[in-house]
């Protein structure tokens, strides 16, 4: 009787390691005896309800990185709009407006952009109850919170040391140091953060073999390309979903 090690669980098909004799999910032996060689299947991914949530926070965090390319680019535009009022000699009343409303949509963008991540963050917690790869990009995504919220500190901080600078410079220095250090600090995390976005991403993609999805998060951390990352993850969202409701509906995975 010959003996053939299979390379993947025939029950299961999880991918096992050289000499482990039974399957480590599910108990399976994988020593098959027999007169000719064991054909071992190829591994299929069983998906559930966890995934069909989880693609679609991702899908969410997707649309709200679409309408934050919306607003960064009316920023701009007002702020452009200023200058075009200051030449044309605009009352101040006018201008304050505008400025106003520039900081509003500014203010609404990062709130929208905080919330995408939390989404983001959710849906790789969801997944990492199925698949441990996922509990990594999500604790990156939460330096990278972190960092963001430093980030808001150091700008209070500078802020406070240009009113001290006003009145007494020499007691604004250690304002002004503290602020660069929270700068370098935050900065740091929410790169992090960032790496964490991508490597997310990148998992999801192959989690469920889907490229627009490993694209849009490689993206992210090209200037100005990633301007075009949301909007591949949020297609790659809408093919993901068509397969995880095919399979759904046939009861195989993918």
């Amino acid at each position: 009787m010959r003996k053939t090690k299979l390379p993947y669980c025939p029950k299961c098909g999880t991918n096992v390691a050289e000499g482990v004799l039974f399957c480590p999910s599910c108990g399976q032996a994988l020593i098959a005896t027999g007169s000719g060689p064991v054909m071992a299947r190829e591994p299929t991914t069983t998906f559930t309800s966890t995934d069909k949530v989880a693609v679609g926070k991702i899908k969410t965090f997707a649309l709200f990185g679409i309408i934050g390319i919306i607003l960064g680019l009316i920023v701009p535009f007002a702020t452009g709009g200023m200058g075009y009022m200051f030449a044309f000699g605009t009352t101040p009343t006018g201008v304050g407006t505008a400025v106003l409303a520039a900081v509003a949509v500014g203010v609404i963008g990062f709130a929208l952009g905080i919330y995408a991540i939390l989404k983001l963050r959710s849906a790789f917690k969801d997944l990492s109850t199925v698949d441990g790869g996922f509990s990594t990009p999500a604790t990156l995504i939460l330096a990278g919170l972190v960092g963001f919220g430093l980030l808001i500190l150091a700008f209070l901080v500078l802020i406070g040391g240009l009113a001290a600078a006003l009145a007494n410079p020499n007691s604004s220095i250690g304002l002004f140091l503290g602020a660069l250090a929270l700068f370098a600090l935050g900065g740091l995390a929410a790169f992090v953060g960032i790496i964490g976005i991508i490597l997310g991403l990148w998992k999801a993609g192959q989690r469920y073999d889907n490229s627009l999805m490993k694209v849009g998060g490689i993206l992210y951390i090209i200037p100005f390309a990633d301007v075009i990352a949301p909007i591949l993850v949020f297609l790659g969202t809408r093919e993901i979903e068509a397969k995880l409701s095919t399979s759904a509906s046939t009861g195989s995975g993918l």
